[in-house]
């Protein structure tokens, strides 16, 4: 089993925010993963991605559970939850899309 992971910075506005007397950035991140079944035999793959922010978009879908961990910080925090059957030899891109404020 294969797994690579890549997050990229789509946007940024520039003090979007202020939140405890501190100026912040609202950014737009996008995640992608790329599984790949090297075994001869199907498998059941759980990923789970942790994250701070507002999720806008998981392809294909994902379970997007809020947790209550951190609920005085400025960004909601998620678990990002897909279960996916891979073939023998194929590959899988997951996505996602979220927007973070960072304090700038």
């Amino acid at each position: 089993m294969l797994a690579e992971q890549t997050e990229l910075e789509l946007e940024r506005q520039r003090d979007a925010g202020r939140f405890y007397g501190y100026s912040h950035d609202l950014v737009k991140v996008k995640g992608e993963m790329k599984l790949e079944n090297r075994l001869d035999k199907s498998v059941i793959v759980e990923v789970t991605k942790n994250l701070s922010g507002e999720v806008l978009e998981s392809v294909p879908q994902a379970k997007d559970t809020p947790t209550a961990k951190g609920l005085r910080m400025v960004n909601p925090r998620h678990v990002l939850m897909w279960e996916i059957e891979l073939k023998a030899g194929q590959e899988q891109k997951l996505s996602y899309t979220y927007e973070v404020y960072v304090r700038n």
